[in-house]
Parts: structure tokens; sequence; C-alpha cells
């Protein structure tokens, strides 16, 4: 059995046995364009779509910008 995006969806002898997250491709694929368009000023900072799923990865950005890359995160995740 393989588990994958945090169990949106489950393999198991080649075939889906659950494809929960599937509805939600695009709208994740249209925030990681939104994310990464906003970061695109930011030295390091990496927005990796994967699916059904985003990953933020910020360790090679500069210390004193991690708080910018956190609050653009948290701004798109917590809008107003």
């Amino acid at each position: 059995i393989y588990a994958a995006n945090h169990g949106m969806e489950i393999f198991y002898n080649g075939r889906h046995l659950l494809k929960k997250g599937h509805a939600y491709k695009r709208p994740i694929r249209i925030l990681a364009g939104a994310l990464r368009d906003s970061m695109s000023g930011i030295s390091g900072a990496i927005v990796e779509y994967k699916g059904l799923s985003v990953a933020v990865h910020y360790r090679k950005v500069n210390a004193k910008f991690h708080t910018t890359v956190k609050k653009l995160l948290k701004n798109w995740l917590h809008p107003m």
C-alpha cells in the first residue's frame, strides 16, 4: 500500500483505492502559482506544487527574510 499527499491518494496493487483530493487539484495548482509569484523576489524561496499539496521551502533563504516568507504564506492561507 502506498499513501501519498498526506493520505489524499492511496494506491494498492497498481490501482487507486482513494482519490479524495482530485477535486482540489486545480485550486491547489492556482494557489501554488500565486505563492510562487508572490515569493519570486525572495532569493532561495522555492514553491513546489505536488499535485494535491504545496510545499514552501525557505531553508536557502537568508535568515533575515524568513519572517517575510512566513507572512506571505500566512496571508495566502488566511486572507484578511
